[in-house]
């Protein structure tokens, strides 16, 4: 087996490492902007989440050659080629590279993951919250809707706040 395609894979393997942890910042960025409720600032992260993936993009398909290249080299199919298996056949240094970039990675996605996941809850309460201020508007004269004994309501004008406003 190739050990410079070996090196070349955790150069790789390292480099999109370094673009998911930039990755990971701005979802912790994201979060104190939801926090916040900085939509502009928020989008402009966004824009910057995008030009992060198009760049991971790209480390992965040159990764994808890389590894077709050392599948071909062991005479095995590309899917069978993991980190793991990599590492299995003890290569020395750069095994020990490859553990460490596999835990690291590991870890890196389950933050990503985890991240992710609160800035989809926040943003879902942002939603929430927009909705209901929204439901205020239309709907607030039935808010303190008052009940007679019999269950008609009782002295309530049931037009909504936005249109007792505008006539």
């Amino acid at each position: 087996m190739d050990k410079e395609l070996i090196a070349s894979l955790v150069d790789l393997i390292k480099r999109e490492e370094g673009f998911l942890y930039d990755f990971l910042d701005l979802l912790e960025s994201q979060k104190a902007l939801l926090v916040k409720n900085k939509v502009e600032e928020f989008e402009v992260t966004v824009r910057q989440q995008e030009e992060l993936i198009e760049q991971i993009r790209a480390l992965e398909t040159e990764r994808i050659g890389v590894v077709q290249q050392i599948a071909r080299g062991m005479k095995i199919e590309d899917n069978k080629v993991t980190i793991t298996r990599l590492v299995e056949m003890s290569l020395g240094q750069v095994s020990d590279e490859l553990k460490n970039v596999k835990k690291n990675m590991t870890q890196l996605v389950d933050r990503i993951r985890r991240a992710n996941q609160v800035n989809q809850y926040l943003i879902k309460r942002s939603l929430n919250r927009a909705q209901r201020s929204i439901d205020l508007l239309i709907d607030e004269g039935l808010r303190d809707v008052i009940y007679e004994q019999d269950g008609k309501i009782r002295g309530q004008d049931r037009r909504s706040l936005m249109i007792n406003k505008t006539l």
